[in-house]
């Protein structure tokens, strides 16, 4: 969400208004930044946004957030998101009862206040239980809620689903989804499929595995701009003309009699909403019905969009069902309790080893051949060997968090970055070593790979300004 427009137009607001978009010469865009950055009026190159997603080393990260410049996000949901909880009933069944992350926050830590005004913690506050998936199986399961965590307050994006669902989370957060997995938020897009709950059969012989069900009803999905003429078409049972929006996809021969007709393009038809419906209803009799059970449904999202500032919220759970249930979608839980997988930085054969010269003014060198052996084994013994002490504290019962304390700061680490291009200004200049700059720097080389994957796309998006900076000695305003 950035442009030299938008620096123009924030410069501008003053004298020419709120309602001041008219387009703008690139002579005159060019003068006028080049004035703003010139005289060091910073304010206007604030009114934009980069988000960028950020795998780096730990220590790499600490380097970043030390310039507070930025909001980096964790995984993270709304406080106002909607979780499903199961309380016990006295003859041992399990019934739901509703209830928000900052609601089950606040009775966790703070307690429940009474009628008189006092403040009451109470044992069934901790006490709960979620609504939790089986990965492989798809089926409903519980899960016992460990901790509950408020990360403070962060950017949030509101995702819509087909079904009229809708979530708030950080970019960062995980949902699981029929064709990827576990895939972040930042990952995602518009016309990508989410689980969600819902009802489904059960059924006998022939049975059809939760997974390919999905896969199928997506395939089917996808296939409607293709055999479905923009401007319509008629429906290959009563012959009635539909618009687009109208026609939906049949499987002539019922995928649950022919499984291998399922994904054949000549099965599948046009058909009318009525139908659709007399059709499939008819078709029951093909399979050996034994009710319906609660399961996941694949759920199309159709909006990723408002993003805004918010206190946000996780859940941590036991094992071994590390979901939940939010807002009817199926969500992570904290990445603080989950086992860390051994992903750690070792540097390039090429990476300068050697120091020379005084503090402020140094460079580095090539090392020696024995200097980079010595380097990649270091770190390879190094890194194993923590890894392996991680991952006997897990098999052991420790917790997590516990546990991942002997990692070494070589471990990958992700997050998201949101900055504007004032303080993105100032983190380039300080972390890019380049000739002409008024105030050199010299940079560890592993952030400075991070800056040069940001500058290019600050370059793409805002040339102007990017030329400005360059030309008055990458000094930010």
């Amino acid at each position: 969400m950035a442009s030299d427009t938008s620096v123009v137009r924030a410069a501008r607001v003053s004298t020419a208004g709120e309602c001041a978009q008219e387009d703008v010469s690139d002579k005159k865009v060019e003068g006028l930044i080049n004035y703003l950055m010139r005289a060091r009026h910073g304010s206007p190159f604030e009114h934009n946004a980069f988000t960028f997603r950020v795998e780096a080393p730990i220590f790499v990260m600490r380097e970043m957030m030390r310039h507070r410049i930025s909001s980096y996000n964790e995984e993270c949901l709304a406080g106002s998101t909607v979780v499903t909880r199961l309380s016990p009933n006295l003859g041992g069944t399990t019934h739901k009862k509703n209830s928000t992350l900052e609601i089950m926050y606040r009775n966790w830590y703070e307690g429940i206040p009474d009628s008189k005004g006092r403040v009451r913690k109470l044992e069934s506050c901790r006490n709960i239980w979620v609504r939790s998936y089986d990965e492989t199986t798809l089926e409903p399961q519980k899960s016992k809620v460990k901790d509950i965590v408020r990360k403070g307050v962060q950017t949030t994006w509101l995702v819509t689903t087909e079904s009229g669902k809708q979530i708030r989370s950080t970019k960062s957060h995980l949902y699981f989804t029929p064709e990827y997995g576990w895939k972040t938020l930042g990952d995602l897009k518009v016309g990508d499929y989410l689980y969600r709950s819902g009802i489904i059969r059960k059924a006998g012989e022939p049975t059809i595995p939760p997974r390919l069900r999905q896969g199928i009803q997506i395939w089917t999905t996808q296939m409607k701009p293709i055999l479905v003429p923009s401007h319509g078409t008629n429906c290959y049972i009563c012959d009635k003309k539909l618009s687009y929006a109208e026609a939906q996809l049949d499987h002539v021969v019922p995928v649950v009699l022919d499984l291998k007709k399922s994904l054949d393009e000549d099965n599948i038809k046009p058909v009318c909403k009525p139908c659709h419906r007399t059709k499939t209803n008819s078709e029951q009799k093909y399979a050996d019905r034994v009710g319906s059970t609660w399961s996941l449904r694949a759920d199309k999202i159709i909006s990723i969009d408002t993003p805004v500032e918010e206190m946000t919220y996780d859940l941590v759970l036991e094992d071994p069902y590390h979901n939940f249930l939010a807002n009817g979608l199926v969500v992570h839980n904290s990445g603080r309790y989950r086992e860390l997988k051994p992903k750690f930085y070792k540097p390039d054969w090429d990476r300068k080893l050697q120091q020379v010269g005084k503090p402020g003014a140094y460079e580095f060198v090539d090392g020696t051949d024995a200097q980079k052996s010595t380097v990649h084994d270091s770190y390879i013994a190094g890194c194993t060997e923590a890894y392996t002490q991680y991952e006997q504290m897990l098999e052991a019962g420790v917790a997590r968090e516990v546990a991942r304390g002997v990692l070494p700061v070589t471990l990958f680490s992700t997050c998201y970055m949101t900055v504007n291009a004032r303080s993105m200004m100032n983190f380039l200049s300080l972390r890019r070593k380049v000739e002409g700059s008024a105030y050199p720097s010299f940079p560890q080389r592993e952030i400075e790979l991070v800056a040069e994957d940001i500058e290019i796309e600050f370059e793409r998006l805002m040339p102007v300004t990017h030329a400005a900076f360059v030309k008055y000695g990458r000094v930010s305003p």
